[in-house]
């Protein structure tokens, strides 16, 4: 009786396996057949786009578009690559120069504020009262004599520096050791006209991190012994747009200086801080 329980329980075993080799051999089977379809229907699709593309490759070509479209992308591809080559060069020829902590800070002649947004209420915006707030920190940790504010006033309802200088003499530092630079348009006007308006040779730039390296690379090839400290203070918006747009700056700038020599829009009469 034993015997035959086992007899019974070894075929019903092997029945077992071979009913699950069976359902394994169906089922890879109809994966396999699912890959098949999918590949194929994965290469009739590449071959419709690349039909599609050499169609619209060979209208190109007999068009008179052909010339200025494959310039535009050669142009293209080329200042992608000059784009990395300038941003690369621009922060290496700076990291030396750039702190973060104040105590490690030599010292200078004065601060550079670099401008920027001013509300319609005459209040900096965040960007700008990190800026300042980083060139009181200097001044009172007595790492600069001055600071020099400098920003767009081509409108009369809109002044950045007045909005800066304000803010500073505010905020306990006297009037007489803040100077305004109402020509400051862009960065590069503002470095130049630190060096050729007010005589300045040497300065520490009070910017956010991402357009640091610009400030001071411009500062130093108008003949200021720059370099910079760092004002990011808190996370603003736009950080990563931000980036971007110092990555296309950071291009222009060293066209700016190795190509075009470019000069600020007003160089006006010298004003000397010292």
């Amino acid at each position: 009786m034993h015997m035959k329980m086992d007899h019974i329980g070894w075929e019903f075993g092997v029945e077992t396996a071979r009913h699950a080799y069976m359902l394994r051999k169906k089922f890879t089977f109809m994966i396999f057949r699912v890959v098949c379809r999918l590949e194929e229907s994965v290469q009739h699709h590449i071959m419709r786009v690349s039909s599609r593309m050499k169609a619209v490759l060979r209208q190109m070509n007999q068009s008179r578009m052909a010339k200025p479209i494959t310039i535009g992308a050669a142009a293209v591809l080329v200042s992608t690559g000059y784009g990395i080559f300038a941003n690369g060069y621009v922060i290496f020829k700076t990291r030396h120069l750039l702190f973060s902590d104040v105590t490690h800070v030599p010292q200078r002649d004065v601060a550079i504020v670099p401008g920027a947004k001013v509300y319609s209420d005459g209040t900096p915006s965040r960007v700008l009262k990190d800026r300042l707030r980083a060139a009181m920190v200097l001044y009172q940790a007595k790492k600069v004599k001055k600071i020099i504010v400098s920003g767009d006033h081509m409108a009369p309802e809109y002044n950045e520096p007045g909005a800066m200088a304000a803010f500073l003499v505010e905020m306990g530092i006297p009037q007489s050791d803040v100077i305004e630079d109402h020509a400051g348009f862009r960065t590069l006007d503002t470095m130049a006209r630190a060096s050729k308006v007010f005589g300045i040779r040497s300065a520490v730039i009070c910017t956010q991190r991402f357009h640091l390296a610009r400030s001071v690379y411009l500062a130093v090839n108008f003949g200021v012994n720059a370099i910079g400290y760092e004002a990011d203070l808190t996370w603003y918006r736009g950080h990563i747009l931000n980036h971007f747009r110092e990555f296309a700056a950071r291009s222009f700038a060293l066209l700016d200086v190795h190509v075009l020599h470019a000069q600020p829009r007003f160089p006006g009469p010298s004003i000397r801080v010292f």
